[in-house]
């Protein structure tokens, strides 16, 4: 492992994940550099300047999934699918939420509901 020092592994519920010492996940920093606009060492800059990283960080994740791809290619294939599932929830959360209100005996009686964003924010 002489090769990824400064990758650490932590355990959690979804299983083993490779990370950077002290620092994110390593699926984490490949998704970053996966969307930056810039490749080669300017999308290591600039990965490391949204990450809050070191660019010799980044390219310790990156050179980590260049030697282990499908590892994590795995974890951001899990990742995707949770985003899909709690969108979904939230999708129909809202609809249940939409038709409770749509229905309430306040909203038939002319009372007005008062919503969140009714309420200016706190300073």
């Amino acid at each position: 492992m002489d090769r990824h020092s400064g990758i650490v592994f932590r355990s959690g519920p979804a299983g083993r994940r490779p990370g950077l010492a002290g620092g994110p996940d390593v699926w984490e920093v490949v998704r970053v550099v996966r969307n930056v606009e810039t490749r080669g060492d300017r999308a290591i800059a600039e990965a490391a300047s949204w990450l809050g990283l070191s660019a010799a960080q980044v390219r310790l994740a990156v050179e980590y999934y260049t030697d282990y791809p499908a590892e994590i290619d795995a974890w951001l294939a899990k990742v995707d699918a949770q985003a899909v599932e709690a969108e979904e929830l939230f999708r129909r959360c809202q609809g249940t939420l939409g038709d409770f209100f749509a229905a309430s005996p306040l909203r038939e009686s002319g009372l007005e509901i008062e919503r969140p964003e009714d309420f200016p924010q706190a300073r």
